[in-house]
């Protein structure tokens, strides 16, 4: 390789490439975006921001409503009647007594 084609290859003097930066910027300042639209886009991404945070309360809310209609004597338990209900409810199918112990075991219930 000779020292011509280096200093092309590493982004050296080439008048191409610096007129194509140069024609950038120009094109960016056109672009800029209106003060309405940006404050809409931050109003955006402050309403996405906020629903990520709260997901986790929503959910668990969520989920404890669910929980609360299918234990029905109230133990803070779901018993094999209980989930088998909850199963059938959310299209689980069918659960055995075996898989019942076994997510008892594995939870400590």
């Amino acid at each position: 390789m000779d020292a011509a084609s280096s200093s092309s290859d590493d982004g050296g003097d080439d008048p191409d490439e610096a007129r194509f930066i140069e024609e950038m910027y120009k094109a960016q300042e056109k672009l800029r975006v209106d003060p309405e639209t940006a404050r809409q886009m931050e109003i955006v991404a402050e309403v996405k921001r906020r629903r990520q945070q709260d997901e986790p309360a929503r959910l668990r809310h969520k989920s404890d409503a669910i929980f609360g209609r299918f234990d029905v004597d109230g133990d803070g338990f779901l018993n094999f009647a209980e989930l088998s209900a909850l199963g059938a409810a959310t299209g689980g199918g069918e659960l055995s007594q075996l898989a019942y112990g076994a997510n008892c075991h594995e939870t400590g219930a």
